[in-house]
């Protein structure tokens, strides 16, 4: 019998990895004589130079970059010489957990130092560059990345402008003549955690701003800056960048490297499964089990937990999905999961299940290797 263990990352509480081996270790005191093939796996979000680096033997390259609010930080990305790959996290640079709340200033914050983790990736040998753009602190359309790879941004004047939101309005013209011409040479994935447009009700400013600081007043000005920046790209590039499929990923992130780069904008999960090679694991599977830190109404649009069950489905493979907690009653969220627990009951709060994750899992994962065996026929 074989069982693949492929949780995500438990927000807050564990890595993928962690998680796997929690599950793994739950499974061997009820059958010790199952094989277990540990994937955890991630789309995008918190863990996914870690979940990379394990599977392709990569190594981190850690550098200091300007962080979103012009502060030098640390941060990492990953290069993973046999694949000529290397994997960027917005957040490492520019990401909100790098501020403390009372900090956060989204009309100055910049994504230029994702730019410089860009640029020091290109010096390597890849011809396959990927970026995570999920946790930003920004809203500057990827002005700054494309500022810290030699693209100029004019006012009026011709003068060159510092990249930042407050700045977006005052674009006048786009300099390209310096810009960098490695990235041309490359495959250009920009993995986007979010689906949502550059502009309107469901765009950048709408629907994430507010959590990165932004009072309605801000968010007025955001909006007019966003839009004035895809009139100014339409104008040159002849392209419409404002309702493109997670173009509002990351305050207009994904818009603007499709702009200014030509980037791929793809998601997560399914690029991951694939450098995974997940598929010719699942194949010959007899289970699948899955986790997630939380169920809930954007399980089905792409998450990690998700895909990954439809691939097992290819294969008529069964699946566990344990679940942090969850927060849905639509049963359509769940189509894809023959099975599923949760950490949190009416005894467990969810504080308690973060910080007791790990003895949960295991207790769970042998609770579930009992009921496998006997729904599942497994022996």
């Amino acid at each position: 019998m074989k069982i693949i263990i492929a949780p995500n990352a438990l927000k807050d509480s564990l890595s993928a990895m962690d998680a796997a081996h929690a599950i793994q270790i739950g499974i061997t005191r009820i059958a010790p004589e199952v094989e277990t093939v540990c994937i955890p796996i991630a789309d995008g979000g918190d863990g996914l130079l870690q979940v990379l680096k394990h599977a392709l033997n990569g190594e981190y390259k850690k550098i200091t970059v300007q962080g979103p609010l012009g502060s030098m930080v640390q941060a990492s990305f990953l290069y993973c010489a046999e694949k000529k790959l290397a994997v960027v996290e917005l957040a490492s640079a520019a990401g909100l957990a790098l501020l403390d709340e009372q900090d956060y200033d989204i009309r100055n914050a910049s994504t230029y130092g994702v730019g410089q983790l860009i640029d020091a990736a290109l010096e390597l040998d890849i011809n396959h560059l990927i970026l995570g753009i999920g946790g930003s602190a920004t809203n500057d359309a990827a002005m700054g990345i494309a500022s810290a790879l030699g693209v100029e941004f004019l006012d009026d004047n011709g003068s060159k402008l510092q990249p930042s939101a407050n700045n977006l309005i005052n674009i006048s013209a786009i300099n390209l003549t310096h810009g960098s011409r490695k990235i041309e040479a490359i495959d250009f994935d920009v993995i986007c955690d979010v689906t949502n447009p550059l502009l309107g009700k469901e765009g950048a400013v709408a629907v994430f701003s507010q959590q990165k600081g932004a009072d309605s007043e801000c968010a007025a000005f955001l909006e007019k800056s966003l839009s004035h920046f895809a009139d100014v790209i339409e104008n040159k590039f002849r392209l419409d960048v404002r309702n493109i499929e997670g173009g509002g990923a990351a305050g207009g992130v994904g818009a603007g490297l499709k702009a200014l780069f030509n980037a791929n904008l793809c998601k997560g999960s399914e690029l991951v499964l694939k450098l995974l090679s997940f598929d010719d694991q699942v194949r010959d599977a007899d289970l699948l089990i899955t986790a997630e830190g939380k169920l809930d109404s954007q399980t089905v649009y792409g998450k990690a937990p998700y895909v990954a069950a439809e691939v097992a489905k290819k294969y008529n493979v069964p699946v566990c999905v344990i679940a942090g907690q969850v927060e849905t009653n639509d049963p359509d969220n769940f189509l894809m999961f023959d099975e599923v627990y949760t950490l949190t009951t009416k005894e467990i709060s969810s504080q308690y299940a973060i910080e007791h994750a790990a003895e949960l899992l295991q207790k769970t994962a042998e609770k579930l290797m009992k009921k496998s065996i006997a729904d599942f026929k497994l022996s």
